[in-house]
């Protein structure tokens, strides 16, 4: 701050002395100001300047450039080359990094153009920049076009295309240059070994994780603060929890980043208990916690529901002033509607200044998990009404509303709604389309949804057959059931218990049984309690009850007391008393407090006794 004071005193007395129109007191003006942010105080500088030259060109746009104003930075790029004045080498480092913070794909190839007519091509300083640039304007063919034509690629070169093929998740070709670097015999720096690591993290292989961890040890660079928090995040991540709370607890001196990783690992693998345990700890050592931290740890008291935790970081949080933080207040959201406490969720989203798609999505699961579908009917309308534009998560959440309480009106509007914004329809939404019409009795329009999509798979099928299994669409159902096996699908177990629930309902014993025994041989599923409740509700109907009782008495699964009361229910309609008393005792057995059972019971023995026997 003193060479700022020392600088505007500078300029204090080049007013006075009316020399502040000096081109090179003005340009080494603009670059002080620029280097300390005061982006309008060196625009104000230039603007007053009545002789511009490439120096002081070079400071504003450099400065720009250097303070993320691309676009400003290309404007006046844009300006000088119009008047006349050929940039330097200096200037074409600042306007090609303006390129790559703005991603402008065109400017960059002219630039780049312009460096070539230039005969800059060859400096490995401006190679790198441009290297640098195509990879974040997004075209990393051209940045490794670049790269290969270099003769003597440095350390700078090797780190910018790497961590350009990591920003476009390309990580088998970040190996592969990770090890041509090694038979180069280049020794890969801080900034490589940070690519090399997010590379790691995001394929998970361990190999290569326990490769690049060994070399950072050889580089004597596991205590830098930075890389010990990378190796933390990337071994968390990878769920070797051993390894990263060895590196966490021989951490001498921790910072608010390194809990940060360790405890978004946690939460990551929905380990809440440790992340909140973790957190506790984190509160003896920092004493301001940032947002990543808050939304973390909500995270976790989401996951293990743990009500008070939530409303004492609440209060922190306010305390705070960030109440009204759209990311906190939609973890604060997500937190208490998995708590159950829906009105304390709603209460924070309504006190958020500014809404975005995620306070919105937040607030709509919220809703749909406490079966609340009114409540997120009436909230995406509110969000219409705002001008809130309609995303994927979201329409996701208003079709799931909709097909639970049967909205056929609201489900097509939502429909109408893909159409009009022209999202894409992939096969996710695809299926949400499919079994809210079925659940809302429109099958024709799920068939019209599932033969539009390209790429179904087993979920579209068995919304499909889920829905025709609801209405009894028995024959339907097991047409399906063959078509998606000649389409090479497998149906899975969720599937079949649709298949065998419309059995049960149309009375089609054998077919079923037929169904149970091929998913079981043909398929290698294991019947759940589902399915053999299934099977035992489909012979109880149709009066099969010695084969439905040596069903349950043969089956490896222990069957719930739901099977034992159909059969005894059957019972009561073939008038058999002394299978009925066998059915009840097992019913009281599994579960003493149905009161069904114990009313069925008493209606066979009055209809025995009625009848005599």
């Amino acid at each position: 701050m003193d060479s700022l004071f020392y600088g505007m005193t500078i300029h204090y007395q080049s007013t006075f002395h009316n020399m502040e129109s000096d081109v090179i007191i003005g340009s080494t003006l603009i670059d002080l100001y620029m280097k300390f942010g005061l982006l309008m105080e060196a625009r104000i500088v230039f603007d007053g300047l009545p002789h511009r030259n490439v120096v002081s060109y070079g400071a504003i746009i450099v400065g720009y450039a250097q303070n993320n104003h691309g676009h400003a930075a290309l404007q006046l790029f844009e300006h000088m080359l119009y008047i006349g004045i050929q940039p330097n080498r200096v200037i074409f480092l600042g306007v090609l990094a303006a390129c790559g913070s703005e991603t402008a794909l065109r400017e960059s190839w002219f630039v780049h153009d312009l460096i070539v007519r230039n005969g800059l091509n060859s400096d490995l300083a401006v190679a790198n920049t441009i290297i640098d640039m195509y990879s974040k304007c997004g075209s990393i063919e051209e940045a490794c076009k670049v790269f290969r034509r270099l003769v003597n690629p440095n350390i700078v070169s090797w780190g910018a295309i790497i961590s350009g093929y990591v920003q476009h998740g390309h990580y088998e070709a970040v190996f592969q240059y990770f090890q041509e670097m090694e038979n180069r015999s280049v020794q890969p720096n801080r900034v490589i070994f940070l690519s090399l690591l997010q590379a790691c993290k995001n394929t998970g292989s361990m190999k290569q994780a326990e490769y690049v961890h060994d070399q950072i040890k050889s580089e004597d660079l596991e205590s830098d603060s930075v890389i010990r928090s990378a190796l933390i995040d990337m071994w968390v991540t990878l769920g070797e929890f051993q390894t990263a709370c060895k590196l966490f607890d021989d951490t001498i001196d921790r910072n608010v980043v390194t809990w940060s990783v360790m405890l978004s690992g946690y939460v990551h693998h929905e380990q809440g208990a440790s992340a909140l345990e973790l957190f506790e700890r984190m509160q003896q050592s920092v004493s301001c916690l940032d947002k990543f931290v808050y939304t973390c740890v909500l995270k976790a008291c989401g996951l293990e529901q743990t009500f008070m935790e939530i409303m004492l970081l609440h209060h922190q949080i306010i305390d705070d002033g960030l109440e009204k933080d759209v990311s906190i207040g939609s973890s604060l959201i997500d937190s208490y509607a998995k708590c159950g406490v829906v009105e304390e969720a709603r209460r924070v989203f309504d006190n958020l200044l500014n809404k975005n798609e995620v306070s919105w999505g937040a607030m709509l699961a919220g809703y749909n998990q406490h079966n609340k579908e009114l409540s997120a009917l009436e909230l995406f309308q509110k969000m219409l009404q705002d001008g809130a534009e309609p995303d994927k998560v979201r329409l996701l959440c208003v079709l799931k509303a909709c097909g639970s309480i049967g909205t056929l009106w609201q489900g097509k509007l939502v429909h109408n709604l893909i159409r009009i914004h022209k999202l894409h329809m992939d096969v996710v939404l695809g299926n949400a389309l499919i079994d809210m019409y079925a659940k809302c009795g429109e099958l024709e329009e799920a068939f019209t949804v599932f033969s539009t999509l390209q790429d179904r798979d087993i979920v579209s099928w068995g919304a499909l057959i889920s829905g025709c299994a609801q209405h009894g669409l028995f024959k339907i159902v097991i047409l399906l059931l063959k078509a998606m096996q000649c389409e090479g699908m497998r149906p899975n177990d969720k599937i079949f218990s649709s298949v065998l629930s419309t059995c049960s309902h149309a009375g089609l014993a054998e077919e079923g049984y037929q169904q149970f025994k091929s998913m079981m041989l043909d398929h290698s599923i294991l019947p759940s309690t589902e399915h053999i409740n299934c099977v035992v509700d489909l012979f109880s109907r149709v009066g099969c009850l010695k084969e439905a009782e040596q069903l349950l008495e043969n089956i490896s699964l222990s069957p719930d007391s739901l099977a034992w009361t159909s059969l005894l229910t059957a019972c009561r309609t073939y008038g058999n008393l002394k299978f009925g008393k066998h059915c009840y005792e097992h019913v009281i057995q599994l579960n003493p407090s149905v009161s069904s059972g114990y009313v069925t019971m008493s209606h066979i023995l009055a209809d025995a006794y009625l009848g005599g026997t």
